[in-house]
């Protein structure tokens, strides 16, 4: 159900401020509504800087957190609910204790000396890697520029033109002095030294021997200017070492630095509210939108805080966006999870929560339709619920499926489907369970799937109705009985008329055809009658109630949409029954190793058609329900309460409920 909201006004002595604030964010159970609009704050800007600053840490500390080494149930719990539990205790001892600020410091220092050190690191390297095939030459390449009337050329001639290259030089040059550096990769590099006067001829043998020549900027001989470089490399190395150990050590703060970030979103919210409550030199007054069963707790932490405060219910206007907040018990509650992927209802529209509940349960039991399956994951979600220790909102996701899984299991076996066995295939040993199986047995979708097909449109038909009444019911409640009554029970006539015209064809509604024909055309004049009544005009009430007759259409339309449920049905048994196929034709035809091999086939193949059905139950049975069911009696849109409350991105906050 929609809970009952109130709008209220808290004033009080502007002293116990901080006081307030703390206890209305630690009940979490009011949303603060803005009374004036001013500035940014300084506090809230340096809320925003340091906040800035946790997270760039917590990003980059991510990187180099070193695995902890888990137990399988570690692990599952740690995926499953990847937030930092913690008691209010503990939190503030991190808080008191952990110098944050230094901290964060320290990472952006790491963070600018790795930057540094790592691209100085890779410049080296590839400095070495250019400079590596001239490291045994220890001529002093200053020196040499400084001779006159001499002139070098440094660089590399492929290895298969090498001897030809120096008999063109002996033959057609003679001043001139070459020495062989290194052979790397098929090709020579080496130093020519000539007299400036032969450079023109040289050119010419440089040229028709493709000589490539190299630049070689240092002013030193290269192999000194390589040993400093490798001198130069080690030092780098260390220090990026060092950097690296200190990141590693740093990194063992990642997840206090994660307690600190929702600290400090937590003080910023708070300093938020502080800019949108009105307040005087003594006196503080707070609007906020409240739970009307959470006002008493709220004056009972008042009076612990002070005496002298007032409590006043205002007035909520007719147009005012009021927000929506679900309260169902918990059982129904499992459900909001679907209803929340929708969005909320409109405040005064019905919570569509317990509507949803037994059908959404039954389409996702006829989607996945396998016993088995169901079994798996009723017992998975049971597992997960009550050994992994999971928060509160967690547990309540795997709760649903739990649900669904128990429904699956006895949809499945009325279907007659296990893992996607053929029933009268199973061994004689097993005589007792096959013949148990087949007797429960009501439907063979494989064999019958008309049947299932016109389960399923039935199913389709009674969920509108359902829809219909809910609106009805709803507009009736709100004293809107007139239009409660003509806007929906015309049409429940007719599609409940045209549903017995169709029984009674079909041989399964003991009366006459002729009576079930007067009752459509019955159907059909009371919603011709009824549906025009808004026109304005006299002459337009009849032709405008012909006109809504076409919405017969639409109804059809979405009483074929259920016809999906036959489909997804289908698609897990058939996938199931493939799957041991294959297992099959493996054993049969590698001997001992493929008994191994059909295992291996059907434990993952089973797991992944689980996998992928139920997510494609789950998204088929919600899309029915936001698009067949929920527009028969609500809009939607809502505007979801948004309590003052500790919410963390990285922690959760255990209380004494969790």
């Amino acid at each position: 159900m929609v809970a009952e909201i109130k709008k209220i006004y808290l004033v009080a002595y502007q002293e116990h401020r901080e006081k307030i604030l703390n206890f209305l964010q630690e009940l979490g159970a009011v949303e603060v509504i803005d009374l004036k609009e001013g500035g940014i704050e300084e506090k809230i800007t340096d809320l925003d800087y340091n906040l800035a600053k946790i997270e760039f840490s917590i990003n980059f500390l991510s990187n180099f957190k070193k695995r902890e080494k888990l137990n399988l149930k570690e692990k599952l719990t740690k995926t499953l609910s990847p937030k930092i539990n913690i008691t209010q205790e503990e939190l503030d001892k991190i808080i008191s204790t952990t110098d944050w600020q230094k901290i964060a410091e320290e990472v952006e220092k790491a963070e600018v000396n790795l930057n540094e050190f790592s691209s100085k690191l890779n410049r080296l390297k590839e400095e070495k890697e250019k400079i590596s095939p001239w490291r045994n030459l220890a001529i002093d390449l200053k020196e040499l520029k400084k001779i006159k009337k001499l002139s070098f050329f440094s660089g590399r001639i492929v290895s298969s033109r090498w001897q030809k290259f120096i008999k063109d030089l002996i033959d057609k040059i003679k001043l001139v002095e070459i020495e062989k550096v290194s052979e790397e990769n098929k090709n020579i590099y080496c130093l020519i030294i000539f007299r400036e006067e032969v450079i023109e001829n040289l050119e010419k043998v440089l040229q028709e021997n493709d000589f490539e020549k190299i630049e070689l900027e240092i002013d030193d001989s290269p192999k000194r200017y390589f040993e400093k470089l490798n001198q130069e490399l080690e030092i780098v190395q260390s220090k990026l070492e060092e950097v690296k150990k200190r990141i590693d050590y740093l990194a063992n703060f990642q997840d206090k630095l994660k307690i600190i970030f929702d600290w400090l979103s937590w003080q910023k919210e708070k300093e938020e509210v502080k800019q949108k409550i009105s307040k005087t030199n003594f006196t503080l007054s707070i609007l906020a939108w409240i739970e009307s069963r959470m006002l008493e707790p709220l004056y009972k932490g008042m009076e612990k805080i002070t005496k002298e405060f007032e409590i006043i219910e205002v007035p909520i206007k007719k147009n005012e966006s009021i927000p929506v907040l679900l309260k169902n018990k918990e059982f129904i509650s499992d459900f909001e999870t679907v209803t929340n992927v929708y969005g909320a209802p409109k405040y005064g529209e019905p919570d569509p929560t317990p509507f949803l509940m037994p059908f959404f349960l039954l389409f996702f039991a006829i989607c996945l339709s396998d016993a088995g399956y169901g079994l798996v994951l009723a017992t998975l979600s049971f597992f997960i619920i009550n050994f992994l220790g999971l928060p509160k909102k967690t547990r309540k996701f795997f709760r649903l499926f739990l649900w669904l899984g128990i429904i699956t299991f006895f949809v499945g076996a009325l279907f007659g489907s296990w893992f996607g066995i053929e029933l009268e295939t199973l061994p004689e040993f097993l005589k007792p369970v096959k013949e148990f199986l087949i007797k429960i047995r009501i439907i063979d979708p494989i064999k019958n799937p008309l049947q299932l097909l016109i389960i399923s449109l039935i199913l389709g038909v009674f969920q509108i109705l359902v829809g219909l009444i809910v609106n009805m019911y709803w507009k009736i409640k709100n004293k809107q009985i007139i239009n409660g009554l003509l806007d929906n029970c015309p049409w429940i006539l007719l599609i409940s008329s045209i549903l017995i015209f169709v029984g009674t064809s079909a041989g399964v509604i003991p009366i006459s055809s002729n009576i079930a024909k007067y009752l459509i055309f019955g159907g059909a004049i009371v919603v011709v009658l009824t549906q025009g009544r808004k026109q304005k005009n006299i002459f337009l009430k009849i032709p405008a109630g012909i006109l809504s007759l076409y919405g017969l259409v639409g109804y059809l339309s979405d009483t074929l949409s259920y016809s999906r449920l036959l489909a997804l049905g289908l698609a897990t048994s058939i996938i199931s029954m493939v799957i041991n196929l294959i297992a099959k034709i493996f054993n049969q035809m590698i001997p001992t190793l493929g008994f191994l091999i059909a295992i291996f086939v059907l434990i993952v193949g089973h797991i992944f058609n689980i996998g992928i059905n139920a997510l494609g139950g789950f998204i088929h049975s919600a899309r029915l329900q936001f698009v067949e069911f929920f527009p028969k009696f609500m809009e939607g849109g809502g505007r979801k309460f948004k309590p003052f409350k500790k919410e963390g991105k990285y922690i959760n906050l255990i209380t004494n409920n969790q």
